[in-house]
Parts: structure tokens; C-alpha cells; sequence
């Protein structure tokens, strides 16, 4: 099993646990959906939740590593705007 696909296997295990972090970050199932575009959700939830390396998120969304990084940014950016609504 490649390093990949350990990590999906982590993440499959914990993905009804990260639905739910996400649903209470954003307060809202409709929050979660609106207010983070998913290419953002995903790297909010691999790097801030999973603590995985940007560095290895940003080749999954085809993306540099800084603007990788400005997407977890802007999700925690969003989460925060979430709780506060």
C-alpha cells in the first residue's frame, strides 16, 4: 500500500467525523456547503484536521503549494465566518 493510499484510507475511516467537525465549524449543513468551495474544504480538512503537509495536499487539487495554502487559509477564514453568523 502506497503512502497515498494510506492516507485514503484514514481519511474514508474519518470522513462522517470530518462531516461533522465541518457541519459544527460552519454551523450549519448549508454552511458548510455555501460558504467553503470544496477544492478549500479539502485542504482546510487535510491540513488543519489530518495535519497533513501542504506541500502534499497541493498536487491532489493541481495546485502550488502557496495557493494551496491560501485555500485552507480562506476555509478557516470561512469556518470562522460560519460560527459567527
Amino acid at each position: 500500500m502506497t503512502a497515498t493510499d494510506e492516507k485514503t484510507v484514514t481519511f474514508e475511516g474519518r470522513r462522517t467525523h470530518l462531516r461533522a467537525v465541518a457541519y459544527r465549524l460552519l454551523g450549519s449543513v448549508h454552511g458548510a456547503d455555501d460558504t467553503v468551495a470544496p477544492a478549500e474544504r479539502l485542504a482546510f480538512c487535510l491540513h488543519d484536521l489530518l495535519g497533513m503537509p501542504v506541500d502534499e495536499i497541493a498536487p491532489m487539487l493541481g495546485r502550488s503549494t502557496a495557493a494551496c495554502r491560501q485555500r485552507a487559509s480562506r476555509a478557516g477564514a470561512g469556518c470562522a465566518a460560519g460560527r459567527d453568523s
